[in-house]
């Protein structure tokens, strides 16, 4: 018996952009946290309402916004839609099976890529999907741990 057949995908039928997140439902909140920087300051906090980091935009500070946790649309959506990111790079956020790429937009460019390493402890390889948004004065970090893996090397 076949072991490895691809499920058919959750978005067939929709329209683009359409954002459906692919991949595990997770029980645990989405976590966020806000640095904010410049020459001479620096601020790090925790956020709950994507609404917080809405100001950053604005200024004239460096703000780094990382989201742990992209299945919750919702949040994506805010988050995504007030910093102008495309649709589709939202669905692509969202979508745990996509492939490393880069793309250019007139105001920001988005990097996607799975960050593999070595789990020492439990002896197996871990990956993650990071997405990039990188704009005039923010990035917009999105993570998601994709695999635990139960392979061990010996040495």
């Amino acid at each position: 018996m076949i072991k490895n057949i691809k499920k058919v995908s959750k978005t067939i039928g929709l329209a683009p952009g359409t954002l459906v997140h692919i991949g595990d439902k997770l029980a645990d909140r989405v976590k966020m946290t806000v640095i904010d920087y410049n020459q001479d300051n620096i601020s790090e906090k925790s956020i709950i309402n994507p609404e917080e980091c809405f100001p950053l935009k604005d200024t004239h500070t460096v703000s780094w916004i990382n989201i742990d946790g992209i299945h919750d649309v919702e949040i994506i959506q805010k988050i995504g839609g007030h910093f102008g990111l495309h649709p589709l790079t939202l669905a692509d956020i969202v979508n745990t099976s996509q492939r490393p790429k880069l793309e250019d937009f007139d105001d920001y460019l988005y990097i996607v890529l799975k960050m593999v390493y070595y789990d020492k402890v439990n002896g197996g390889i871990e990956a993650e999907q990071v997405s990039l948004a990188l704009g005039e004065n923010y990035i917009i970090i999105y993570t998601y741990y994709i695999y635990s893996g139960n392979i061990r090397y010996e040495f």
